[in-house]
């Protein structure tokens, strides 16, 4: 169902699958959140046609990211703790390296410990998200939502930043946020954001991107 030409099978196929892995989370889990993830890899349909949206008077380009992918990157968001600990077991880490996720509503997705390195999350709804652990190196946030996303232990090495909400994140700290970089003109927003270490309000320090 997932190799369909049909968008509404390819997505019944991806909702049969949840449901199985939900049913019999010890035989199913990692096995289909794996497929999951490389379904969502899969250089034919990772984006689709480039688009634009005007935020605060500045025209943001991205390349959308098509319905499926969406649902199954949100399907991977919604694992529990006790199916994050199969993995654990199992010695498995969510791979959505590259992934494109624009415009993506990962509202309350569960993130945590995924590889998304060079992933483009333009524009993304991350509103509290939980990203402990997860590997954000090379990412691009120009504009995406993390308001009250927990980022505790996330690599931000390299992220774009530009015009990112992070208010009121939780976990975060000032070193984690050295890391990333983001356009001089468009920094991101950390309204009521304090280190999680020391308890100081963070500041951005005009690190810029190349």
């Amino acid at each position: 169902m997932l190799g369909s030409d049909v968008l509404s099978v390819r997505l019944g196929g991806i909702y049969a699958l949840q449901r199985l892995a939900e049913d019999e989370p010890e035989l199913y889990h990692v096995p289909i959140v794996s497929l999951f993830s490389a379904f969502a890899r899969d250089p034919n349909r990772n984006a689709g046609k480039e688009t634009g949206l005007n935020r605060g008077g500045r025209l943001i380009k991205f390349k959308e990211s098509f319905e499926d992918v969406q649902e199954a990157v949100m399907a991977i968001g919604r694992r529990s703790a006790s199916e994050i600990e199969l993995e654990k077991k199992a010695r498995y880490s969510v791979n959505l390296i590259g992934v494109k996720l624009a415009l993506a509503p990962l509202s309350h997705a569960n993130l945590s410990g995924v590889h998304m390195g060079v992933a483009d999350l333009t524009v993304a709804t991350l509103f509290n998200a939980d990203l402990t652990g997860a590997m954000l190196n090379n990412i691009d946030l120009t504009g995406a939502t993390l308001t009250e996303a927990t980022l505790r232990g996330t690599c931000l090495r390299d992220a774009n930043l530009s015009g990112a909400d992070l208010s009121r994140v939780k976990g975060l700290t000032q070193e984690q946020l050295d890391q990333a970089c983001a356009d001089p003109d468009s920094p991101p927003k950390l309204d009521g954001v304090h280190d999680a270490k020391t308890g100081v309000p963070l500041q951005w320090r005009e690190n810029p991107c190349d």
